[in-house]
């Protein structure tokens, strides 16, 4: 399992490298009227929230995939409150500033829902192959 989830660590890696950069250059040469102060902390958010992902997954045994699902959907639940909470307090601090910020991190955080559904799927397909290779011959 940690060879899998350290496979899915690298290309989550590389994704949100990608998608921060790029994200700061539509944002900077197609969107330049639009400032997003703090945009770094965006992609970063969701990165940590990926990594924290991949930790747990680490964790799980293969044996009771009820506990994964469980565990997907308390992180997915703990994202949304930590984003609500994210939003709350940079309001707070940037009233002006909300709208460019919500929206942009509302496009970051569908995307990120995309990105960690088909990591799910593919750590459910892997448990499915690991489980059929550990049964005996009949």
């Amino acid at each position: 399992m940690r060879k899998v989830v350290n496979k899915f660590w690298t290309i989550h890696t590389l994704v949100f490298l990608v998608l921060g950069v790029g994200g700061w250059i539509v944002l900077k040469f197609l969107f330049p009227e639009i400032e997003v102060k703090g945009y770094f902390a965006i992609p970063l958010f969701f990165y940590l929230m990926g990594v924290v992902l991949f930790l747990r997954f680490r964790r799980i045994s293969i044996k009771t995939p009820s506990k994964t699902s469980n565990m997907y959907m308390q992180m997915r639940v703990m994202k949304m409150l930590i984003s609500l909470t994210g939003l709350m307090v940079y309001w707070l601090i940037n009233k002006p500033g909300i709208r460019p910020f919500a929206i942009v991190f509302a496009v970051f955080y569908l995307l990120y829902l995309i990105w960690e559904t088909i990591i799910f799927i593919r750590m459910e397909k892997h448990i499915r192959y690991k489980k059929t290779q550990s049964k005996p011959l009949e």
